[in-house]
């Protein structure tokens, strides 16, 4: 499934032609943006704290999120989207005792983006789109659980996936808009490292699933970033004779 949503990502970008034009009004942009991101598939930090609270209940996760973008029009129903953002840090914690258990993860998403605009000529207009993003995750997690891997700080993890944005822009004054819009990620990663200290060495570690014992199974832990997203932010466009 991995290398289907990679492969699919890759070819959206392979396909995607630009085609020469003239002189386009509202050529280049700049973006900022601020939203909410739900990952509707992340299990494993559920799963691990839920070993320890006897819970069996799943919860969907919630991140608030900022970034930006360089939009750059290359036809006048064509537009890139050279993306950046930060998606800010989620937690899953539990207390008993005096025993504190949390595990803490963020990341950051650059993604590229070709999209169609429709009624680009128009105050109000709308786009989709559809292009590669890549994910670079990081984990800590805090435990008092003993054994193999029960605790460590500074993991990270990346991946390539898939982003689908869909757009819709007032322009309420000649070169400064407002845009609302959302969409979706499928972003999977389960190659999670961080590196320790043994008696002066430096050794790499993958993150591998552990039971509440702290003893090692069969499989990496995962990070599964894929969900729905809603966005709202500014936007700053440029005169077409601008050096950029």
């Amino acid at each position: 499934m991995k290398k289907l949503t990679i492969f699919f990502a890759l070819l959206i970008c392979l396909i995607a032609q630009t085609v020469s034009a003239g002189e386009i009004y509202h050529r280049r942009a700049v973006e900022f943006r601020g939203g909410l991101s739900v990952y509707m598939m992340m299990d494993d930090p559920y799963n691990w704290i839920n070993q320890i609270t006897g819970n069996t209940s799943e919860e969907i996760m919630y991140a608030p999120d900022f970034g930006f973008s360089i939009l750059y029009k290359s036809h006048n129903n064509f537009v890139w989207n050279f993306g950046y953002n930060h998606l800010l840090a989620t937690r899953v914690e539990y207390s008993s005792f005096g025993s504190d258990y949390e595990e803490l993860m963020d990341a950051n998403e650059i993604y590229i983006v070709p999209g169609f605009i429709f009624w680009p000529e128009s105050k109000l207009n709308f786009s989709l789109g559809a292009g590669a993003t890549l994910m670079l995750a990081s984990l800590d997690r805090n435990s008092p659980v003993a054994g193999n891997m029960s605790e460590f700080y500074g993991a990270t993890g990346r991946n390539l996936g898939f982003l689908a944005l869909a757009n819709i822009e007032y322009l309420f004054k000649p070169n400064v808009a407002i845009k609302i819009g959302g969409g979706y990620r499928s972003v999977f990663i389960d190659d999670i490292n961080f590196v320790s200290n043994v008696s002066g060495t430096e050794i790499n570690n993958q993150v591998v699933w552990t039971d509440g014992a702290g003893t090692t199974l069969t499989r990496a832990y995962e990070l599964d970033f894929s969900g729905v997203f809603i966005e709202a932010g500014i936007r700053l466009y440029f005169d077409p004779k601008s050096k950029w």
